[in-house]
């Protein structure tokens, strides 16, 4: 099961860099939820609508934005682990940063129930049951 898991979110997140929105949705669950962990008071972020509410804002402070070097994995129990590169260029300043993130994504019947977004790439790991 944990490879299927794996190639389910491998192919959601082509999708997702593709900007293959419908390819997306496949992969997700109606009711998915999304914790971006690193954001004190983040908003309730559940189901498709609320996917593409969180995209935006994630986007409003970036004239471009993209994933690099993704690394796919299993995880324990119905966990998937995203390790890749994160690239931004500020909007307004054109000033480009790098960091390394993480999603953690919780796969159940077919689809992806949960996604944590993490700055800290070694959180993730051990939030995903990964040694670090």
């Amino acid at each position: 099961m944990s490879e299927e898991n794996v190639e389910i979110v491998r192919r959601s997140l082509d999708a997702f860099v593709r900007e293959d929105w419908s390819a997306l949705l496949e992969g997700l669950d109606a009711e998915i939820e999304i914790d971006d962990t690193d954001i004190p008071d983040a908003d309730d972020y559940r189901g498709h609508e609320a996917f593409f509410k969180w995209q935006t804002r994630w986007n409003e402070s970036w004239a471009s934005s993209r994933m690099e070097d993704i690394e796919v994995l299993a995880g324990r129990e119905d966990y998937v682990i995203a390790l890749f590169r994160q690239v931004v260029e500020g909007r307004g300043s054109s000033i480009e940063l790098e960091r390394q993130d993480a999603m953690v994504c919780k796969v159940r019947g077919g689809k992806i129930v949960r996604i944590g977004y993490y700055n800290d790439q070694e959180k993730a790991r051990k939030d995903a049951g990964l040694p670090v």
